[in-house]
């Protein structure tokens, strides 16, 4: 991205373009127009058959051009402190999810991303983030709008980081006659049953898939399964299955669950225990990587 610094004046109104980015396939330019009060005026920048913009190339050559209108640009920068990245070796602390929205002075919402509530506000165009160094990330966001004459304000309402867990679920797979509940870090799920399947993963050969209902407060994009036999011998865990919000509030932004699986429809999620080609008496699943979410990081800020 680099600034071009134009800044373009004719009765009474002045363009300015200091944010372009170019590659051989696109070109992105951000568009500011002013009126002679020094204001924005986003209604004069409508463009279709009589406002249009033209780009050429070095040759002079008219390139086919793609209007989507006033878009805004927002930018911040994170940064995990030592106790945090000790949760978070290696890359698993890169593996991370902000969710935050913007509102009125008054309150009122204005656009939501990524929040665990129904009929929210969305204008989410563009997303993007990247490491800009040790523990600290750097968030990119295109809105199709954003307040430019008022004030208004950013609320960070949960983030979630990939995390070292441990928690295990030991039982045994011949007595999942009934369903039995295991709760592990706010997280809840139900095994339902044990069967020796076809792999999907290798033909011509079986796995231990084992059905569950999850009720899961934490995110579960970053989650690690292994599973162990009695005697010690580690199995990888592929989890397979739909996961839907559930229990959300249209007035809040950081309550509701991830439900794995439709307990309405009896369709459960699955572990799928790849190699395990026979259900063993006992079995263990331990969630070595956990993806935590934090719902109350109570940080918000003005902005103009």
């Amino acid at each position: 991205m680099i600034n071009p610094h134009i800044k373009v004046k004719d009765k009474g109104y002045t363009l300015v373009i200091n944010e372009a980015v170019a590659d051989p396939t696109r070109v992105t330019i951000a568009l500011q127009l002013f009126n002679e009060n020094v204001k924005h005026d986003r209604d004069k920048l409508g463009l279709g058959d009589e406002n249009k913009i033209t780009i050429k190339d070095d040759k002079g050559n008219v390139k086919k051009t793609n209007e989507n209108g006033a878009r805004r640009r927002f930018e911040l920068e994170t940064e995990l402190d030592d106790a945090a990245m000790t949760r978070s070796p290696g890359d698993l602390w890169e593996k991370q999810m902000l969710s935050f929205h913007f509102e009125t002075t008054g309150g009122e919402e204005i656009h939501s991303v990524n929040p665990r509530k129904w009929n929210y506000m969305d204008s989410l165009m563009t997303s993007d983030h990247k490491v800009v160094g040790n523990g600290k990330m750097r968030w990119s966001y295109t809105f199709k709008y954003l307040p430019e004459d008022k004030p208004y304000r950013f609320v960070l309402d949960v983030y979630s980081v990939a995390e070292m867990d441990g928690s295990k679920i030991s039982f045994r797979p011949s007595e999942l006659t009934e369903p039995q509940t295991f709760k592990i870090i706010n997280d809840s799920l139900e095994l339902v049953m044990a069967s020796l399947e076809k792999s999907q993963a290798n033909k011509g050969t079986h796995e231990t898939v084992i059905s569950f209902y999850g009720k899961m407060d934490n995110e579960i994009m970053h989650e690690e399964w292994k599973a162990y036999d009695p005697t010690g011998k580690q199995y990888n865990v592929l989890a397979v299955g739909g996961p839907t919000i559930e229990k959300t509030l249209s007035e809040h932004w950081r309550e509701g669950y991830i439900s794995m699986g439709d307990l309405r429809a009896k369709q459960p999620y699955e572990f799928r225990i790849m190699k395990l080609d026979q259900i063993p008496e006992e079995l263990t699943l331990v969630r070595e990587v956990v993806d935590k979410r934090y719902k109350d990081p109570n940080w918000s800020v003005s902005l103009k």
